[in-house]
């Protein structure tokens, strides 16, 4: 049965539920007089204890290796110390306190100045204290937080991790690595693929509130790629070597010298003196005195600074002299033109239209064979060669040797010399008589390496390379550089009689300084006189190679200007001679029993 409600019971009721409306009105009221009258007085405060931030995470710049990995650059890890003052001012008491207590007593920076930023932070997140720690300087002012135990009640100091491009055997392959200014690549491999050895920034963001950082999201910095180069370390080294030597005896303009596989184009050694520092490239207390520094006008430096920078090998050109006779002989036998069972008469000079051409012999050679015309460096001799041959088939030639183009090494700013050959055009007769013997035109080092190489691997005109193998982050190869044939210029029996004149050369001929107990060398010097004639001086060379019948190395050495009275090539022939002595042994290529 339905118990009924007394009138006691009801009044109660209708009490209570009078008492809930009317608590629920006033706190209707107060809530709404909150957010009318102090809503944006309570939203300043919150908001004035949360700011955002947003950092720039560095990221690695690619490391460079010899063909057998070791370091030639890489980037080391260094560390800035910053302070947010924005995010520490919007922290509690104790942990700004903690802070200044920290880099007073441990950096011994100023209260006053840590406080002038903490109190005055004008949105500022980013303002560095020290710079260029080491980790270890890192990891010890963490172990002190540790010992006061505050590691977790800090925040607004944080440390930014940069990279400094580091090259550790300094001067050693300049020309060849460049340098970096501000991860950008400068000259060499450096600035060539910078796009591949430069990474991606990363970026940290989010929302700090009380100091405590809250919402944070990463995106991680990419790095570069690696590179590993067909530079051989040790045969560097040996060339480097010899070279300074060579460099403090005889004091020429440059030295440059560049060693190569003949068989694939890979690049072993490519040296220029003077080089420099990457680590300090524009440091110039090596060739001058402070005194001097101080009076170079801007214009002077900048100057001399491009001039250190340029690769020789690469960016120069100049007369090749006698080392470009084994390509005038090679066309010529290509062509048919010669047998090599011609007699040739040297009576120390030579008539054409008009103009005396002379011989470095002004008694004259007699009669020689064609070895003998190459073995002497008769330049009479390749004047009647250039005239059985003509203009045409002579420029056909030289160009087809890659003479006039770059070579495409993967290095910057090769030179092509186009504009500093003949062509049958304006090729008069004194001019094809002048170029036969390498003189009156200019190429570069790179393009006479390659085009001898040419002769002396079978025929085959190869693109020279120095990159071998681009790896990314985690190892695996990006792309790999192989042998790449860019056309075949003579054949393997031409090739094979040339290599034997060249055997002459040294054996028996002006070359006879290059030649090594129980090694079968090849080779061909050069000098040329430079522009204007008559000033005594010269550009000298010689390029070899070995062993005769497959060679595995070769080498060219050329010095500008050194000086001496009437230089001649046997200073760099002996140059050569002593790097293939410790370079030989290196390469297991021992002398025969």
């Amino acid at each position: 049965m339905k118990k009924k409600l007394t009138k006691k019971m009801k009044l109660k009721t209708v009490l209570i539920f009078a008492l809930v409306f009317i608590v629920f009105m006033a706190l209707s009221i107060r809530l709404i007089y909150i957010n009318r009258v102090q809503g944006s007085q309570f939203e300043r405060q919150v908001l004035a204890q949360q700011t955002n931030y947003n950092r720039i995470l560095q990221d690695k710049r690619g490391s460079i290796f010899d063909r057998n990995g070791t370091i030639l650059a890489n980037s080391l890890s260094t560390y800035n110390l910053i302070l947010d003052p924005q995010v520490i001012s919007v922290s509690r008491e104790n942990v700004k306190n903690n802070i200044i207590f920290a880099l007073e007593n441990y950096f011994d920076i100023e209260k006053d100045l840590l406080n002038q930023y903490i109190e005055n932070p004008q949105g500022r997140h980013y303002v560095p204290l020290i710079k260029n720690m080491s980790y270890e300087e890192k990891q010890n002012f963490q172990l002190f937080l540790q010992e006061e135990n505050i590691q977790n009640a800090i925040s607004g100091v944080w440390f930014e991790e940069e990279f400094v491009r580091n090259y550790p055997f300094e001067h050693l392959a300049s020309h060849v690595l460049g340098f970096v200014n501000a991860n950008e690549g400068m000259w060499g491999i450096e600035e060539k693929y910078n796009d591949l050895l430069k990474g991606e920034t990363g970026r940290a963001f989010g929302m700090v509130s009380e100091g405590f950082y809250v919402n944070t999201e990463v995106k991680e910095p990419k790095n570069g790629n690696n590179i590993i180069t067909t530079i051989d370390y040790t045969i560097q080294h040996y060339v480097e070597r010899a070279v300074r030597e060579f460099n403090e005896t005889y004091e020429p303009l440059n030295t440059t010298v560049i060693a190569m596989n003949p068989n694939n184009g890979e690049i072993l050694a490519l040296a220029n003196n003077p080089n420099y520092n990457p680590n300090d490239p524009r440091n110039l207390d090596d060739f001058f005195s402070q005194e001097e520094i101080d009076n170079l006008s801007s214009e002077e430096r900048l100057n001399f600074l491009n001039g250190l920078w340029r690769s020789y090998a690469i960016n120069n050109t100049y007369e090749p002299g006698s080392t470009f006779k084994p390509v005038t002989i090679s066309a010529a036998l290509e062509e048919g033109i010669l047998t090599g069972d011609e007699i040739f008469e040297c009576e120390g000079s030579v008539n054409v239209a008009g103009t005396r051409i002379g011989c470095w012999s002004r008694e004259g050679h007699g009669e020689q064979t064609l070895s003998e015309v190459l073995a002497n460096s008769c330049n009479v001799g390749m004047v009647q060669i250039g005239e059985l041959m003509g203009k045409e088939i002579f420029v056909e030639y030289q160009r087809n040797f890659g003479f006039g183009e770059r070579t495409n090494v993967d290095l910057l700013g090769e030179a092509s010399a186009n504009n500093l050959l003949y062509n049958v055009n304006n090729m008069g007769p004194v001019e094809l008589a002048t170029n036969t013997f390498g003189q009156t035109f200019n190429v570069t080092p790179i393009q006479l390496i390659t085009a001898i190489s040419s002769i002396i691997n079978g025929g085959e005109l190869l693109e020279p390379h120095i990159i071998k193998q681009i790896i990314d982050d985690n190892g695996a190869i990006i792309d790999s550089i192989d042998k790449k044939v860019v056309r075949n210029i003579i054949s393997k029996d031409t090739a094979d009689q040339v290599k034997e004149y060249m055997f002459d050369a040294v054996e028996v001929g002006t070359g006879h300084y290059a030649s090594l107990e129980g090694y079968e060398i090849g080779g061909k010097t050069g000098t040329a006189e430079k522009l204007p004639r008559g000033n005594d001086k010269y550009v000298i060379s010689f390029i070899g190679f070995t062993p005769i019948e497959n060679p595995e190395i070769i080498l060219l050495v050329i010095s500008d200007e050194p000086s001496v009275p009437n230089a001649s090539s046997s200073l760099v022939v002996s140059l050569f001679s002593e790097i293939m002595q410790d370079i030989l042994p290196y390469l297991n290529i021992y002398p025969a029993e």
